[in-house]
């Protein structure tokens, strides 16, 4: 399900729930991977830099990968084949469970190429006084 109405894009169980912004269509695929049940293969953090912002870390476990950059990453043949792989796994068991194509993908996002990228971002912390621009 796509929807509107949220204060940012995000997924909630099977449903993409779209902020007030244009979201570029990498963006939407990635969130669409979520709901086909793939995990975000970054990882991000934050540090506090006072009145000069944040200082935000973001490590890729694969950058060109579009769960792990969003913004510039490719949906792979891989992908496919794990969402094709769990089908297939779902119409053989009896009960018509399934194993998250997410369990698959944390097995080939170890690819060995790990990206790392840093970005000083220009939002003043909240103690700061001055305007955010």
């Amino acid at each position: 399900m796509l929807t509107t109405g949220a204060i940012s894009t995000h997924v909630t169980g099977s449903t993409i729930v779209l902020g007030p912004h244009d979201i570029a269509p990498h963006v939407l695929a990635h969130e669409f991977g979520h709901v086909l049940g793939f995990p975000d293969a970054y990882f991000r953090g934050y540090r506090d830099l006072g009145a000069d912002g944040y200082l935000v870390m973001e490590v890729l476990a694969d950058p060109d990968d579009i769960m792990s950059a969003p913004g510039t990453g490719v949906v792979r043949r891989t992908h496919f084949a794990m969402v094709i792989a769990d089908v297939a796994a779902r119409s053989r068991r009896p009960d018509g469970g399934s194993t998250s194509p997410s369990d698959a993908f944390r097995r080939e996002a170890c690819t060995g190429r790990v990206g790392c990228r840093s970005t000083r971002c220009v939002t003043p912390s909240p103690r700061s006084s001055s305007p955010s621009g």
